[in-house]
């Protein structure tokens, strides 16, 4: 019986960002969250890798890994204005959530007391 192919996501970028799209295909956000920080960290170019740090970044935050999101954010370079203004866009609306969440919610009296 032949033996599959051994997967490439931990060997190439592009191997790993196929593996975040199959992954998303599928419903598995969280997954495709990981295969695209994988993806990034495996990028040698400068501003493939900050294209892929920033789908990762939408990924993270999408699932609720604020922390994570923070870290890859922080490890953003481009040249590139959209890019900048990307990563703009996700530092503020990880600001936003973060506040958000912050916030406790008001407590609520039971009717009658």
């Amino acid at each position: 019986m032949p033996r599959p192919a051994p997967a490439r996501t931990s060997r190439s970028p592009v191997g790993a960002e196929a593996a975040a799209t199959r992954a998303q295909e599928r419903g598995g956000v969280a997954a495709a969250a990981a295969f695209l920080e994988r993806s990034a960290a495996l990028t040698i170019s400068p501003p493939r890798r900050a294209e892929r740090v920033l789908a990762a970044v939408q990924a993270k935050l999408s699932v609720g890994d604020f922390d994570t999101a923070a870290d890859l954010l922080t490890t953003v370079t481009t040249d590139d204005p959209s890019q900048a203004a990307r990563a703009d866009l996700l530092r503020g609306g990880l600001s936003f959530v973060r506040r958000r969440a912050s916030r406790k919610p008001a407590r609520r009296r039971s009717w009658p007391a």
